[in-house]
């Protein structure tokens, strides 16, 4: 009897020993775990968006009640702190929409699951981004003779050419013949604009539906003072993040200070003895830099914030002689002028500018400067290119991650390196036709090059890395006027 017992036992010890292959993954009564949903989804507005509601439970699904909302929120204007905003998508488990989101990428879309037997409720916050067909992409202006379209190359999962967009999406063209392009991002409101300038005042357009917003004519108040065509503008991210907007017409500059060109400021010419006669600048540190072509030298503005906005200021150097040029002296005819910011290299805390000048032999030189916080002004280089590099029908680039100008001459691309002042020539010579226009993506990797082709013009793109041809290209029956690359933003 005692050896059964014993054997009884050992038994139970080996079954106690043996593996247990079970699931140990458990879940507290009424838990929900989230795992099982992405953290970030993007999606396309007016597109279907569909995320499976796959939860693990033990909770009965009787039990169960769903909610799929977003949630935003924006600084209050009055300055009383943050203001919220939800609004609800689906009551099903299971998120099935069309998406009528506000594009951008600071959507917090949030599933929330209730037990309504034990009162306890579970969230999952999803990071959305809404894209468009025009959210990022390469856009242009074309010359439709006194009147101007809008044509865009967007990046998608496969890259879609949309020609004459905004005669066909607005029903209508730009009115006047066109100058430039820019595109603003507004901190205020978060949101993504297309500013189209015209000799005569042009419209800007929401940036990813590319609906009309305003005419800028209709926004002017001190029409009585001014004297068109419009010649230039600053309007894009620099203009609103670093100095403000300007527009320029017979010479003068008129700041239309406020959010995005508001109204409710008069837009009196900046006073004293200058001459701006084009989009020649660059802008830096909370003011903005203009090259006086009746004095020849830089001048700049002070930003919106602050008081005296209407009064041009000049760069005095103590030592003007130990610099490679004098601003205030440059003897000189500006051609060409950039900043290399937001995406650029910088100086300690600052930014370097460039510009490209011509002085009265027909010599070209390349000039690069620092603008600092306290009204400093500080020459870098001025470097002569080599004759026959470039003439008065060459086109300028900067790439603002890599320390590269690019210059053109015929159907020939030439190369600066900023840091080691080194020219390149021939840096890209298997184009065909005049290069009328170039422009960088944001991050530099890539150059658009535009290409008169007789009656139109032609885009074609090059890897800036390995100088290869990528892409195809796209062609257009109209003049290309003005070329930039638009972000996701």
């Amino acid at each position: 009897m005692k050896n059964l017992l014993y054997i009884f036992l050992m038994i139970i010890v080996l079954g106690a020993c043996t593996k247990d292959d079970g699931n140990y993954d458990y879940i507290e009564p009424g838990e929900v775990d989230f795992t099982a949903i992405p953290d970030e989804v993007n999606a396309v507005l007016g597109e279907n968006l569909s995320i499976a509601g796959d939860i693990k439970t033990n909770a009965k699904l009787d039990d169960l009640e769903f909610l799929w909302y977003t949630e935003t929120q924006w600084d209050n204007e009055a300055g009383y702190g943050t203001i919220h905003g939800k609004d609800t998508l689906s009551t099903e488990k299971d998120l099935n929409i069309t998406v009528t989101l506000k594009p951008g990428n600071d959507i917090s879309l949030r599933y929330l699951v209730y037990n309504n037997k034990l009162n306890v409720r579970y969230e999952k916050n999803i990071k959305v981004t809404v894209t468009t067909a025009f959210s990022k992409g390469w856009g242009f202006i074309t010359d439709k003779g006194n009147a101007t379209d809008y044509s865009f190359i967007a990046e998608l999962q496969d890259t879609v050419y949309y020609k004459d967009a905004i005669s066909a999406i607005d029903g209508e063209l730009v009115k006047g013949k066109g100058i430039k392009l820019s595109y603003n991002w507004s901190r205020w409101d978060n949101y993504s604009y297309a500013n189209i300038l015209t000799e005569t005042g042009g419209s800007y357009y929401d940036a990813f539906s590319l609906k009309k917003i305003q005419d800028f004519m209709d926004l002017w108040n001190s029409t009585s003072y001014l004297q068109l065509p419009f010649t230039g503008a600053f309007m894009d991210f620099n203009a609103f993040d670093l100095g403000q907007p300007f527009m320029m017409a017979n010479g003068m500059l008129y700041p239309k200070e406020g959010d995005l060109m508001e109204d409710n400021y008069w837009e009196l010419p900046v006073e004293g003895d200058y001459e701006i006669t084009g989009p020649m600048f660059a802008s830096a540190n909370e003011r903005t830099i203009f090259f006086d072509s009746k004095n020849r030298r830089y001048v700049y503005l002070k930003t919106a914030w602050d008081v005296d906005v209407w009064t041009i200021r000049n760069f005095t150097l103590t030592n003007p002689e130990t610099y490679p040029f004098d601003p205030a002296n440059v003897n000189k005819d500006l051609i060409w002028a950039t900043n290399n910011v937001p995406f650029g290299e910088w100086v300690g805390e600052y930014p370097i500018c460039s510009a490209v000048c011509k002085d009265a032999d027909g010599k070209f030189y390349m000039q690069l400067f620092m603008d600092d916080w306290d009204e400093g002004f500080t020459p870098l280089a001025e470097e002569e290119l080599p004759a026959g590099m470039v003439d008065d029908n060459s086109v300028f680039a900067s790439n603002g991650d890599f320390p590269y100008n690019y210059i053109s001459k015929g159907n020939a691309i030439h190369r600066f390196n900023r840091n080691t002042k080194v020219f390149e020539s021939n840096y890209i010579t298997d184009l065909e036709g005049t290069i009328t226009d170039m422009c960088t993506d944001t991050y530099g990797e890539r150059l658009a090059v535009v290409i008169d082709n007789g009656a139109g013009s032609k885009v074609v793109f090059y890897d800036t890395q390995t100088e290869q041809r990528i892409g195809k290209a796209y062609e257009s029956t109209d003049k290309i006027i003005d070329i930039k690359y638009k972000n996701d933003i």
